[in-house]
């Protein structure tokens, strides 16, 4: 079950174990290319190693994906903002932040 396995992965990322988590989201995700928790995942190794394109990238899949997901699409759009700001792109930050912001008024 890949629920399982992205459980593990979560594990693996808690336990700073990165190697192991990334192989782990991989796998769900080639067997799932549509599992947004384990693309959240791997975006948010990608973020705390600094690899913001590849982070993006993830993001973007999740985005095509999960569009019509208010969950979803504010965390997304959540993490689009940190990411941003850690670039120092302040504006856009500040715009994911105000899309998430709506997205769960609207949902609430």
């Amino acid at each position: 079950d890949y629920n399982v396995i992205v459980s593990i992965a979560e594990i693996y990322n808690t336990l700073n174990k990165k190697e192991e988590a990334v192989a782990n989201f991989t796998k769900c995700i080639l067997h799932n290319e549509k599992d947004a928790r384990a693309l959240h995942g791997l975006a948010n190794i990608y973020e705390n190693e600094g690899d913001f394109k590849s982070a993006i990238k993830c993001l973007e899949k999740c985005m095509e994906i999960h569009h019509n997901s208010p969950y979803y699409t504010a965390t997304t759009h959540a993490q689009f903002g940190r990411i941003y700001d850690k670039l120092g792109n302040i504006k856009e930050a500040m715009n994911c932040y105000r899309k998430c912001n709506q997205l769960n008024a609207d949902h609430k």
